[in-house]
This record gives structure tokens, C-alpha cells and sequence, in this order.
């Protein structure tokens, strides 16, 4: 907890700040995904869910992060659930220092912001870890996690007993658990478009299981990164997928290469 009573936690100079319970599920992925390299240069504090939170008035060295976890427009520029207006946007970027956005799918939505206000926004799933865990051996069954809408129990029905599913709102060491056992994790749209869930993405990898998914965005390919849900690949095949989207958010997409670089362009706290 911070001193003011907000939730958080804190290793190696960073602090995760979460104000709902599926986002403080996020954080405790994220800080095991930072953890293990060592101290940062400057106190980083990350808040999940930026649109939830706001700036820690007594961190004051700290560089502060909105996390903007929202899918607001899909890959083809369509509008989903989640679309702030302008007005809502411009309060997130007030709050912090930077406003990272996980989605580069989002960026048409922060066009209207001037020149000034643009340098201070980020976009990309820096969420993920600098030297991800191998692949685990064989399991059974593909694991849904998430909220149930028609959508997804319709495919969910059609993919019948080879699915594993988990009570509503089961978070934390029962979905790591699961996991363990399960083949790999299923990522089914909560509606119909192309995009990524990375926060369920960086939770396969922090398992060392494979992603069966819908249609993810670039540069996830279908066949290399991941699986449609209906297939049925050799372990040999499985394996590979998994290590190349472990090695590809690795390479790309980690979060202390993104934090330190941050840290260096930052103006003297």
C-alpha cells in the first residue's frame, strides 16, 4: 500500500499502482516480468489502468507512468467498447509524466493532441520479460480465462471438452496453477475484430505455454506466434510457437529496456 492507502507494489525501484481487482492481477504479471535485473536508475512508479488512477503526490522523484490498458480501436481503425472521448484522454496524460498505451492500433485516437502533448505519449506492450521462461512440457487442455459474454460461450461451446474453464473472477495463483497443467491458453474476442489481449498474452509467457487465439495483431502471425483455436499441433510445433512469441515480446516488447531508455530521456527529476 502506498501511504495514502492505494494499492500497490513495489521491487527494484519500481512501484505498481492498481485500483481494481483484474488490474492488480495485471501488476503482480508485470512486476514478475520486471523482476531480477536489478535496481533502476530512478524511481518508476507505473500506474495499471490509467483511466483508474492518478499521480502519487509523494513520490516526487518518481517518474510517473499511465498505463492505458484499453483497446479503444481495433486494426482496422473500427471503435470498440472502450473508446475514450478527448476530454477523458487529456486527463490521463495530465496525471503523469507519460501515458503509455499498449495498443499502436489506439493511436488515431490521441490525433486531436497537440504537438507537445504527443511527445509525452507512448505505444507498444512493453509488459513483457528481457529472458522469458522456456517451454513447459506436454499438457491437457486449452485454458479460458476471462469474462463471459454470448460470443464467447458460443465458441467456447463449438471447441467443447477440450476447453478448461475457471470460475468467473478466479485471478492470481489459480489461473498460474491451471495454466501449469493446461496445453496452452485460449484467447477468444470478447467481440468480433482484430487485436491483442497482452496482459493474457504476457500471462502465457510468464507460464512457458503456447497461445491458441483468435486473429491477434500484428506482429503476432498466426502459425508462428500463436494458433487458431481449432488446431491441433505436435508438441515439436507447439514448443516453437510458444519460444517465438516468448523471444519476439522479448526482443521488441520488454519492460525494463523500455523503462531504462525512458529513465535516460527524462528530464532531471
Amino acid at each position: 500500500m502506498t501511504s495514502d492507502g492505494v494499492w500497490s507494489i513495489e521491487d527494484e525501484g519500481l512501484t505498481l499502482v492498481a485500483t481494481h481487482r483484474v488490474l492488480r492481477d495485471v501488476a503482480r504479471d508485470i512486476m514478475a516480468a520486471f523482476a531480477g535485473g536489478g535496481p533502476l536508475a530512478r524511481p518508476v512508479v507505473l500506474h495499471v489502468g490509467a483511466h483508474r488512477s492518478q499521480r502519487l503526490a509523494d513520490r516526487p522523484g518518481a517518474l510517473q507512468i499511465g498505463l492505458q490498458t484499453e483497446q479503444m480501436l481495433d486494426e482496422a481503425g473500427n471503435r470498440l467498447w472502450k473508446a475514450f472521448q478527448p476530454g477523458r484522454i487529456v486527463q490521463m496524460l495530465e496525471q503523469y509524466d507519460l501515458l503509455l498505451d499498449l495498443s499502436e492500433a489506439n493511436a488515431p485516437a490521441y490525433g486531436f493532441l497537440d504537438a507537445a502533448q504527443r511527445r509525452r505519449v507512448r505505444f507498444g506492450p512493453f509488459l513483457f520479460p528481457a529472458a522469458p521462461p522456456a517451454p513447459r512440457g506436454p499438457g491437457e487442455g486449452l485454458l479460458f480465462v476471462g469474462a463471459m459474454n454470448e460470443r464467447r460461450a458460443d465458441r467456447l461451446a463449438a471447441l467443447g471438452a477440450r476447453v478448461v474453464t475457471l470460475p468467473d473472477r478466479t485471478f492470481g495463483p489459480a489461473v498460474a496453477e491451471a495454466l501449469e497443467r493446461c496445453e496452452g491458453l485460449l484467447n477468444l474476442h470478447f467481440q468480433d475484430a482484430v487485436y491483442s489481449e497482452y496482459p493474457r498474452l504476457l500471462k502465457a509467457v510468464l507460464a512457458g505455454r503456447a497461445v491458441w487465439s483468435e486473429p491477434l495483431a500484428a506482429p503476432l502471425v498466426e502459425g508462428v506466434h500463436y494458433f487458431a483455436p481449432t488446431a491441433r499441433p505436435a508438441a515439436a510445433e507447439v514448443a516453437a510457437a510458444q519460444r517465438a512469441m516468448a523471444e519476439l515480446f522479448a526482443t521488441r516488447f520488454a519492460l525494463r529496456s523500455f523503462l531504462r531508455d525512458e529513465i535516460a530521456l527524462a528530464a532531471p527529476a
